[in-house]
């Protein structure tokens, strides 16, 4: 309801899932009409089960993409969307949510985030 509500009821147009599971049974409820689900792991432990009548309904797509295999066997699609998503990051088109930033001296502070689930997005280390 979170997302609707931020998106005016609509949902969003693409969701990237590392997480699989519970989080991806979520967002097959907030993605949007034509949008798109890409399921890149499930470091929750269970992959993700597609309700497909909600991609029917929604017209929407889930598709499972592992960045490895893209760069083995499509290196030149793999280097466009290497351009094209940095691109939307500095342009400012995309910004990934980063929940804490480590000073590099507090850098075991950083893994203990990530390996207790404690961080929403990303973790950064910087210069101290």
């Amino acid at each position: 309801e979170r997302v609707k509500a931020l998106r005016d009821g609509r949902g969003t147009d693409v969701i990237y899932d590392p997480v699989g599971g519970d989080v991806f049974d979520e967002s097959m409820r907030c993605i949007a009409p034509f949008g798109r689900l890409l399921i890149i792991g499930f470091t929750s432990g269970r992959p993700a089960l597609a309700k497909t009548n909600r991609l029917l309904i929604k017209d929407a797509e889930a598709i499972g993409l592992r960045i490895d295999h893209m760069l083995e066997h499509e290196p030149a699609w793999a280097a466009r969307n290497d351009r094209a998503l940095f691109g939307w990051l500095a342009s400012g088109r995309i910004r990934p949510y980063v929940s804490h930033r480590v000073p590099l001296s507090n850098t075991p502070e950083a893994l203990r985030l990530i390996a207790e689930r404690k961080a929403v997005g990303k973790v950064v280390v910087v210069n101290d």
